[in-house]
């Protein structure tokens, strides 16, 4: 399969396998989608954002709201961006808290009591919903090999 692309210096085309990892990704995806529009499905995507642009992601999440009829579909991704998206309710949202034994505890946007005007990716940022990564400090000590 080969993608033709239009430049100022005229056409060319490009092969799958030498197309970026997003571009890739993201034809995968539109069979997938294809596929959610046809017939009523469920289906899982573990890390949506993987190798695409936040416009990709927010593209795609849009195009399945507009014209999928009765399949579900469940995205777990580190696009905060889309806490912005106007598509996006709070019962849709869920957030994921790594507990310090190592589990995981899982709770929607609903449950942090944040009023549904109010905008959800300052909320967590300000750190309102937690979920957040404790990256520590940047600095590097080389004599202690930290």
């Amino acid at each position: 399969m080969e993608f033709n692309h239009r430049t100022e210096n005229g056409d060319y085309n490009l092969s799958f396998l030498n197309e970026s990892n997003g571009t890739r990704r993201y034809f995968g995806l539109i069979a997938i989608l294809k596929n959610l529009i046809e017939k009523k499905q469920v289906l899982f995507i573990d890390e949506l954002d993987n190798s695409l642009h936040p416009d990709l992601v927010s593209f795609f999440l849009t195009m399945f709201l507009f014209n999928s009829n009765g399949s579900q579909l469940f995205v777990s991704t580190h696009d905060y961006s889309l806490l912005e998206k106007d598509f996006m309710r709070p019962d849709m949202i869920w957030f994921c808290e790594k507990n310090k034994d190592g589990s995981s505890e899982y709770y929607q946007a609903l449950d942090c009591g944040i009023h549904k005007n109010n905008n959800f990716l300052r909320c967590y940022q300000a750190g309102k919903f937690g979920a957040i990564p404790d990256l520590g400090s940047p600095v590097i000590n080389m004599e202690s090999g930290v």
